[in-house]
């Protein structure tokens, strides 16, 4: 009988895994010469194969929580957790994060002694926010839409694993072999699958899809922002000044306040926070670093908002209500403030993009090899019912 062996090991892929669980089919496609066997012996045969598919399943499951410190206390009622090979990143979203990190660079200074500095400075800002922002709309909709895929191929498994807890064969296997060691009815085994994804997808994949829409939604704001520092300048009392409207950029300021405080309402808590031990409290906070935060008391999530509090509401001189004039190195002072706050949240945001499309594509695979497991499992009935 088989030991049950973990089905996907260190070092292999996921097609070898799919591979190697289509091998089980192959097994068991009876040759001539096994139908010379008695019904005793080939049904031994069906039940070991049945026996090593139902093993490789648990091993599968179980291998994902424990290679990935985030996913937490995954609770199904069937084996303790091994692991599993994370799938690649692999999504449309770097390409789209990628053609942000592309865009022409803002500039960070303006040279009083070129022409027209301070109209192409105001020119290139409102071009960069425009771009950036019609690339973030775009990767809204593909975090969408790969959500939209990610249920669906759900849905399909879910109909998958209802097929076989109606094989009355698949039972009978199950029973005599794996029901002592798992303490479970074979109907209550595949609730225990079915309950054990479906956590993984709910308090992994859609978490962290969740999260980085939201961040999409915050970097868009802030790009609201960039547009309107352009507006807040032009051309001072000479080439050594610049005029500051500091009631245009003071409002710009506390409109992207308020969206962040808007945003934060929608961001909730780390799921299941009041069970987790402090080393899991930490280790969720550092996972979402730094995009996020994370209150160690109540779990709670919000922006990371570190590099906001860090830039100046407003050059030196600058300050008040009205316009002033403000000296130009003061000014290039501020400016380069402000465009390394814009840096931050774009790294914070391809940062965390990354842990989101390593969690899409692994559940992604795991969703393709769960399918061709228990549609082998099927396939091993359709065999022993047809010799």
């Amino acid at each position: 009988m088989a030991t049950g062996k973990t089905f996907v090991a260190s070092g292999e892929t996921m097609v070898d895994t799919i591979c190697r669980t289509h091998s089980h089919i192959i097994h068991m496609t009876f040759s001539h010469a096994d139908s010379l066997q008695s019904e005793v012996v080939k049904k031994e045969l069906f039940q070991e194969n049945v026996n090593d598919n139902c093993l490789d399943l648990i091993d599968q499951l179980g291998q994902l929580s424990s290679k990935h410190s985030d996913l937490y206390r995954l609770k199904a009622g069937i084996k303790t957790f091994k692991q599993l090979m994370a799938g690649e990143p692999g999504s449309r979203v770097q390409d789209i994060l990628k053609k942000i990190e592309l865009l022409s660079p803002s500039l960070t200074r303006i040279d009083s002694s070129e022409p027209d500095s301070i109209e192409s400075l105001k020119r290139r800002q409102k071009e960069s926010a425009k771009a950036a922002s019609e690339l973030s709309e775009a990767l809204q909709g593909e975090i969408r839409k790969e959500s939209f895929i990610r249920q669906k191929n759900y849905n399909t498994l879910n109909h998958i694993i209802e097929e076989v807890k109606q094989e009355p064969n698949l039972e009978e296997a199950y029973n005599i072999y794996l029901k002592d060691e798992t303490q479970l009815t074979y109907s209550e085994f595949w609730a225990s699958i079915a309950a054990t994804i479906a956590s993984i997808k709910t308090n992994y994949v859609d978490f962290y899809s969740s999260l980085m829409l939201q961040y999409a939604d915050f970097y868009q704001a802030y790009t609201e922002l960039q547009s309107k520092a352009a507006g807040a300048v032009s051309e001072g009392k000479d080439g050594n000044y610049i005029k500051w409207d500091n009631d245009v950029m003071d409002s710009a300021f506390k409109e992207f306040e308020n969206k962040i405080a808007s945003l934060n309402n929608n961001l909730g808590t780390v799921p299941q926070w009041d069970q987790l031990s402090d080393t899991e409290h930490q280790q969720m906070a550092d996972t979402l670093k730094p995009a996020f935060a994370v209150d160690m008391e109540t779990g709670k999530i919000t922006f990371d908002q570190s590099a906001l509090s860090a830039c100046p509401k407003s050059p030196s001189g600058g300050s008040g209500s009205g316009k002033s004039d403000v000296d130009m190195a003061s000014y290039n002072a501020w400016l380069a403030a402000f465009n390394s706050m814009g840096n931050t949240f774009q790294s914070n945001m391809q940062s965390f993009a990354q842990r989101y499309t390593q969690a899409n594509s692994t559940f992604d695979n795991l969703n393709k090899v769960l399918s061709s497991s228990i549609t082998a499992l099927l396939e091993c009935a359709k065999a022993f019912l047809s010799n």
